[in-house]
């Protein structure tokens, strides 16, 4: 196939993306990449579309765009604040920590990085490590996920009420 052809493709593909047409636009930029498996482009918009639909494998495809990208053809700056926003979004905060990372140690410029990395850091309470001082020492513990859709329920009672639908009613032995 021809560069005409290749370019037809990625300007029909990023069309789609923009007016956020995520299946043909995928189905647009794989037929892009069949074509040219290095186009940094291709496989950046194909990593973020995979990323927005909470399919990992995209962020491979992220890296190698960021690997094969010698004409400084993505703007880091942007590409990095859309990655981070992306996980963010699907509760990925680890994920988005190392892409905050990647923006620190490469002194990119993101416009609202100390509230993304506040969004991102653990909650004091949540510490892999905490002091208990009935035990007088460090206690430590799993690593939390949190979520935006946990949802917590208190028990105000204390005490069981024998009308939920796991439990049989009492027998009457009478």
């Amino acid at each position: 196939m021809s560069t005409q052809t290749l370019n037809e493709l990625l300007l029909a593909a990023t069309e789609c993306y923009q007016l956020n047409l995520t299946e043909r636009a995928e189905n647009l930029y794989a037929q892009a990449l069949r074509i040219n498996p290095r186009h940094a482009g291709a496989l950046f918009n194909m990593g973020t579309l995979l990323l927005r639909r909470g399919v990992l494998k995209g962020d491979a495809l992220v890296q190698d765009a960021f690997a094969l990208d010698a004409g400084n053809e993505i703007d880091r700056n942007k590409a990095v604040h859309l990655l981070i926003q992306i996980y963010l979004a699907q509760a990925y905060k680890k994920h988005a920590q190392v892409w905050l990372e990647y923006a620190a140690i490469h002194q990119l410029e993101i416009p609202d990085f100390n509230a993304l990395k506040k969004q991102i850091e653990i909650p004091a309470y949540l510490e892999k490590t905490i002091y208990s001082p009935a035990q007088k020492k460090q206690l430590e513990r799993y690593s939390p996920i949190e979520s935006n859709s946990y949802v917590y329920a208190i028990d105000i009672v204390g005490g069981c009420n024998l009308r939920c639908p796991v439990i049989p009613p009492p027998l009457n032995l009478t």
